[in-house]
């Protein structure tokens, strides 16, 4: 079988200037069916003019059969703006074309050689320069480039790259990666740092991201993880310097905007953006370990022609030389990413990723990273006229939705009645469209600069502290991917193709990957390499930034949880993109559960070395049934055996829906009417769901499959009998606000899966019945809320978007199948065991010194 043809259409940016572009290179991920896309399968794009096109395709993703499930595919392309621009991928088509100048990779000696037909680059496996060489037409142009630090102290720091890899190759592209430290002349590492290097065929313009992370682990002392926390890196400057080789043309042009062309700077143009130069640049979003705000002036200083000038929002372009010799440089996201400087001029650029321009040092927390991207242009650039203009705003892409929808990747809304639907498309609209898209709600808190963009603004905090919830002193609080908005946005793109919701995705994305995961393995087992979970409810961030209590709040608490661990929008940004780094979390975010249940890795496996429960517990470490702890931890594990086929995260799967569910529970024993504590069992039961999908699709119909099976359809049963709103009884919740509406629509989606399942009609159908009240009773009681349309009720409509059934299962798994005897082993948590033994072995100690132990571990193990 083969798939069918999919269209994919490049569109401009409606903000960019409306200059041509000549074989921009492009990418998007694109779904395949289950069982029509085989590896080896050979494809081709047909361009608008009909003709076709070279392209480069990567398998990212494989179903449970091993057929193709994602794939990346590379072009260029090109776009008169004005006109319709759409390209056919078709399968088996005779119009397989190579590049005219394809790459070529030598790996050969002491550097990875990569030759674009524009230009050779030459990368070296180590020392301190990321090119060792650049060349066109024969002309030698860099001399070095290198990544450089200077620490609070004044000490500085070099690249010392450990390791260059070939990350993927193409004929249209290839990746190459370093790894390496920021390392003293003496040799102590201090930082580490990796740069991905992406070339492209034909083109003399190389993407370069560079990625610079602290490995120390935060301290925490005493559950607080703010800002000053001495296991941060204090960093003075951190910047890359490409030196040019002697003797060429040094002339400077320079544009300072999207909107303006580039013109003559003069001998040297330097440009540095100090804040976001938003109406709330200086807001308490950016304090500082002191609590003040480090920001000095608000927008950007530039200096030209020998002449300052001031604005507020830069994305600038500056070259060096002319022709062959030219060197041209620009950043996609500048002043978002604030404080940012570059300057060029003489012999040299150089791009401040935290530089030393800022009015104080920049803190680096200790597992925390950042990333930022440029492109260098080495001769011509032949995309579009002005120079890298493309990089700035690179071309709009998206694959036809109904080619995502026929893959099974989205399904069109099933329960409510068409009204309730439409009602759904309204609200959940508001993210991208209006006076309060969530990227106006950004500028209320500025949540701009290197540490903060693409984080959503939990404007439903302010309100339930009685704040304004919309002034320029609005209370800041961070969202930190809560009920994983990233998969909401990545799914909305896949139905729409709105560019808005790739972007919003993307910009997540990168946060998520740098900032609110803990890129650690020095600190507890609990705590490496996890996911840092929201900042306090109803009180301000201050100077806890996204790592969830701060010392100012009064309350001790926070790092990384397993009841807020989100993975599957990462996995959807890797296949649309992609992005290694997404992936790589996806993998670190499923090792995180592995590690922290692993009673071996534990600070107590002198005394207990089984399974901690720190993977599967729910608002208290001794509840380990249906929990969202356990429901997120599965989930992870899902996704991590998916990218991977690694049998390990499967079978923990197994083991934790053993350890918190049976097809004999009584529900009723968990008290799943307490809202305040037990709501989150419907977490568990959706992802229950997606496990039965996830082992239909690798044919698993066994023990495992037929036991999760019962326990859904058990608890399903129960809720037809007992739930009902939350709102119907508010004086059960301590905060009877919009969110438990917008909560109730995660019950429609367990009775969308249970239906999938029932035995019967009779049940199947009542299944649906209560779908579609719930559907409908969310919709209805959220469109006619005034506090309908917050952050967090938009975020879990968006999450019922992909925590639902998404295509029809095989007809062999909806058959009754023999479920296994097994009997029901309550779980007792490391935590109680290791109290538990020290209690028998201390009989004969005194009851005082007995009672101060068993304490002092209990907080121990709880912390």
């Amino acid at each position: 079988m083969s798939s069918r043809p999919i269209p994919i259409r490049v569109a401009l940016d409606p903000a960019a200037p409306p200059f041509e572009r000549h074989g921009e290179p492009v990418s998007i991920g694109v779904a395949c069916p289950r069982g029509q896309v085989h590896r080896g399968q050979l494809w081709s794009l047909f361009a608008p003019t009909g003709g076709p096109v070279p392209l480069q395709t990567t398998t990212l993703d494989r179903w449970g059969d091993g057929s193709v499930r994602w794939l990346l595919v590379e072009f260029q392309a090109d776009l008169i703006p004005g006109e319709a621009s759409s390209y056919m991928l078709v399968p088996h088509a005779d119009g397989l074309v190579t590049p005219a100048s394809p790459l070529s990779i030598d790996h050969a000696g002491a550097c990875i050689s990569v030759v674009t037909g524009a230009a050779r680059f030459d990368i070296a496996r180590s020392g301190p320069s990321l090119f060792t060489d650049a060349q066109v037409d024969g002309m030698s142009l860099l001399a070095a480039t290198t990544l450089e630090a200077e620490d609070g102290d004044g000490r500085h720091y070099e690249l010392a790259i450990r390791r260059a890899t070939v990350e993927r190759a193409g004929p249209l592209t290839a990746m190459v990666r370093l790894d390496g430290v920021l390392a003293a002349g003496d040799g102590a590492d201090w930082l580490d740092a990796t740069v991905r290097l992406q070339f492209h065929a034909g083109l003399g313009a190389v993407r370069v991201e560079v990625s610079v992370t602290n490995p120390q682990a935060a301290k925490h002392a005493g559950g607080i993880w703010d800002l000053g926390d001495p296991g941060s890196a204090l960093i003075r400057d951190l910047s890359v310097r490409m030196v040019r080789q002697p003797g060429l043309p040094a002339d400077v042009w320079a544009s300072l905007d999207r909107t303006e062309p580039m013109s003559p700077a003069g001998e040297l143009c330097a440009v540095y953006q100090d804040s976001s130069g938003g109406e709330h640049w200086d807001h308490a979003t950016h304090v500082n370990s002191q609590g003040a705000v480090p920001l000095a002036f608000r927008g950007f200083r530039a200096l030209r022609q020998g002449g300052e000038q001031a604005g507020w929002r830069a994305t600038p372009v500056v070259s060096i030389g002319s022709g062959a010799s030219r060197m041209t440089v620009a950043m996609p996201r500048y002043w978002e990413l604030f404080p940012k400087m570059l300057t060029a001029g003489g012999e040299d650029c150089r791009i401040g990723l935290l530089p030393r321009e800022s009015a104080g040092l920049h803190e680096l927390q200790g597992g925390e990273r950042t990333t930022l991207t440029f492109v260098v242009c080495c001769g011509r650039d032949t995309v579009s006229a002005e120079p890298l203009a493309w990089a700035r705003s690179p071309l709009q892409v998206a694959a036809d939705a109904e080619a995502y929808r026929h893959a099974g990747c989205w399904s069109p809304l099933g329960a409510g009645t068409a009204a309730s639907r439409e009602g759904y498309e309204a609200l959940v609209n508001h993210a991208i469209q209006g006076e309060q898209s969530f990227r106006q709600r950004r500028e209320q808190v500025d949540e701009y600069g290197w540490r903060n963009y693409g984080e959503i603004y939990a404007d439903h905090e302010a309100g339930g502290a009685g704040g304004a919830g919309g002034a320029g002193g609005a209370m800041v609080s961070h969202y930190n991917n809560q009920y994983d908005a990233i998969a909401g946005f990545a799914t909305r793109f896949l139905q729409t193709g709105d560019a808005r919701w790739f972007a919003a995705m993307d910009e997540l994305a990168g946060h998520v990957t740098d900032i609110d995961l803990y890129h650690t393995t020095r600190d507890r087992a609990a705590y490496n390499g996890g996911y840092f979970w929201h900042t306090q409810h109803y009180a301000p961030a201050g100077t806890a930034t996204h790592r969830a209590y701060s010392r100012l709040s009064g309350a001790a608490g926070g790092g990384p949880s397993a009841e807020h661990n989100y993975t599957s929008g990462l996995l959807l940004h890797y296949c649309l993109t992609g992005s290694e780094r997404s992936r790589a979390a996806v993998v670190q975010l499923a090792d995180w559960v592995m590690d922290m249940d692993d009673g071996r890795k534990s600070r107590f496996r002198w005394i207990d070395h089984r399974d901690t429960g720190l993977a599967s517990g729910t608002r208290s470490p001794d509840f380990h049934g249906p929990g969202r702890g356990a429901g997120n931890s599965i989930n992870a594990l899902l996704d991590a055996h998916r990218l991977t086929s690694d049998p390990r995260y499967l079978a923990k799967a197994d083991a934790l829906i053993a350890r918190c569910v049976h097809p004999d529970d009584d529900p009723e024993s968990f008290n799943l009417r307490d809202a305040e504590n037990r709501w989150s069992y419907t977490v568990f039961l959706q992802t229950l769901g997606k496990y039965l999908e996830h082992r239909a699709d690798h044919g698993l119909l066994d023990a495992p499959y037929a036991y999760a099976r019962e326990v859904l359809l058990n608890y399903a049963e129960w809720m037809s009998t007992y739930e009902r709103p939350y709102l119907d009884t508010p004086e059960r919740l301590e905060h009877p606000t919009e969110t438990w509406a917008a909560q109730d629509i995660r019950k429609a989606a367990v009775f969308e899966f249970a239906a999938r399942h029932a035995e019967d009609d009779v049940a199947r159908r009542r299944f649906l019945e209560r779908a579609d009240q719930f559907f409908e009773y969310s919709i209805a009681t959220l469109q006619a809320s005034p506090t309908g349309r917050l952050v967090r009720p938009l975020v879990l409509l968006l999450a019922y978007g992909f925590q639902r059934p998404m295509r029809p299962l095989p007809l062999a798994t909806t058959q009754a199948l023999p479920v296994p005897m097994v009997s029901r082993a309550p779980f007792v948590p490391l935590r109680r065991r290791v109290v538990q033994r020290l209690m028998l072995a201390g009989a004969g100690v005194s009851a005082a010194a007995l009672l101060l132990l068993v304490l002092l571990l209990t907080r121990m193990v709880s912390s």
